[in-house]
């Protein structure tokens, strides 16, 4: 075996060492936006199922107010009931987009991206 069949029998199992590496990271590249993805997707159910609480809490609150001063019946009020219907009927709108569950197994990393984004945009409106 000369210098030349060394060098090319160490090229070859560089490549093949380099392809491996690659590989390998490219699963924990997936398995990282997996994980952040489910965090993400369990925080916005989390915030979801404590919206409709908040937003009781926040009329019975607003309504015992008006009512101690007299302004049950104020144009700020009927406002802000509207404001209040809107918000609420926004909420069923998010929560009937967003599955309860969602299983990111099969997904690769640039799917797992666009799902990851539109956790995002949902929480950003569920924030709103």
């Amino acid at each position: 075996m000369d210098k030349a069949d060394i060098a090319l029998a160490i090229s070859v199992a560089s490549l093949f060492v380099t392809i491996v590496v690659y590989r390998r990271s490219v699963h924990v590249k997936v398995l990282d936006l997996r994980i952040e993805l489910r965090k993400a997707h369990n925080a916005l159910r989390a915030l979801l199922e404590s919206l409709p609480g908040l937003l009781s809490l926040a009329k019975g609150s607003r309504q015992r107010v008006m009512a101690a001063t007299d302004g049950v019946q104020s144009g700020n009020m009927k406002a802000w009931a509207n404001e209040w219907d809107v918000d609420s009927a926004e909420l069923k709108k998010l929560q009937a987009e967003i599955p309860e569950s969602a299983d990111y197994a099969g997904l690769w990393d640039t799917e797992l991206e666009e799902k990851l984004v539109a956790v995002d945009a949902w929480s950003i409106r569920a924030n709103d």
